[in-house]
């Protein structure tokens, strides 16, 4: 394998699944990224939200898109710096340092269902998205009535999910549903009217 795409996300997805249920099917990550950049401008600048320790931003920069990332942890800013990405602490609930409408694409994945005000997240976000700025958002959706209790911000379904997200302005674009054993994850795409 000499493509270094695939290799990170070989790399990428043995890392995710570390832990986790194995999906016997493609790559939840490598779509979700894929879904999101159909459409985006080479040189397009993109705010990962949640970076984690930096794949998405190295998928993103390999894929000549501008990018920066904000996470809660301290050391995977650490582990992102090292890498040399553009990278600082954040509190999803309270983005004071962008203006408003100042952020042309937003990728937040597995984020929401941790943090400790879902609507003031979802505002915060929505209020720095640039019009027709898209916004993809990855969340665990609860199924057959069992909660996670590893998420903060649990959803009954897809619908209940999106429609906080109508409300502020923002239009689906695209969404796939991909089954656990145990729950469900949503990918939203959506674009701010």
């Amino acid at each position: 394998m000499n493509n270094p795409i695939l290799k990170s996300f070989k790399r990428m997805n043995e890392r995710y699944h570390e832990g986790h249920e194995k999906i016997p099917r493609q790559d939840m990550l490598f779509y979700s990224l894929q879904m999101f950049t159909y459409n985006l401008e080479e040189r397009d600048f993109i705010l990962d939200v949640g970076c984690g320790d930096g794949d998405t931003i190295e998928y993103f920069i390999m894929n000549n898109f501008r990018c920066m990332g904000i996470d809660a942890s301290i050391d995977n800013l650490y582990l992102c710096r090292k890498k040399g990405f553009e990278v600082y602490p954040f509190d999803v609930c309270n983005l004071y340092m962008f203006d408003n409408e100042s952020i042309d694409n937003i990728f937040c994945r597995s984020v929401v269902n941790h943090v400790y005000d879902l609507d003031k997240s979802l505002d915060e976000l929505t209020r720095i998205l640039k019009k027709d700025g898209k916004i993809f958002l990855g969340v665990g959706i609860n199924k057959d009535g069992k909660f996670n209790p590893n998420w903060r911000n649990c959803f009954e379904d897809d619908v209940e999910f999106i429609d906080r997200l109508k409300i502020r302005g923002i239009k689906e674009v695209n969404s796939k549903m991909v089954d656990y054993q145990t729950w469900r994850y949503l990918d939203f795409v959506g674009v701010k009217e």
